[in-house]
């Protein structure tokens, strides 16, 4: 991925020393370092297929890639080493990143989202286009 697309990702994190205790914040909500390290991955891979830092159901299409393999995604594709390293943050982490309206990006447990992915997209399909 270009080096351009790595420092934009970067200048969306606020780091807060309290208390001897490192607090990392992204987009302004506060994540633990394994789930920012997921939330990072899945941006870099907006950001490469899109140009775009959080694409509209872009933890859908990358769930869906997770499930099924390798895909198509906007100018490029969610390849088998993405979907490898999201399953491996993803699992250190016990969580999958959404964006919320209201919260932005925020962190549910991968049981959340595994509900919460089977409940949408049996309401949408649409969610997991391309």
């Amino acid at each position: 991925m270009a080096a351009a697309v790595q420092d934009a990702c970067w200048l969306r994190y606020i780091c807060q020393l309290s208390n001897n205790i490192l607090h990392i914040y992204f987009n302004g909500i506060r994540f633990n370092r394994k789930e920012l390290h997921l939330a990072t991955f899945m941006s870099k891979i907006s950001e490469y297929c899109y140009s775009a830092g959080w694409m509209q159901n872009l933890e859908y299409a990358l769930w869906n890639a997770v499930i099924n393999g390798e895909r198509k995604y906007g100018q490029s594709y969610i390849t088998e080493d993405d979907i490898s390293t999201l399953v491996k943050l993803s699992t250190d982490a016990n969580a999958w990143i959404i964006f919320d309206n209201e919260k932005e990006e925020t962190a549910l447990s991968l049981k959340e989202w595994t509900e919460k992915f089977k409940n949408d997209l049996e309401k949408n399909k649409e969610i997991i286009k391309d």
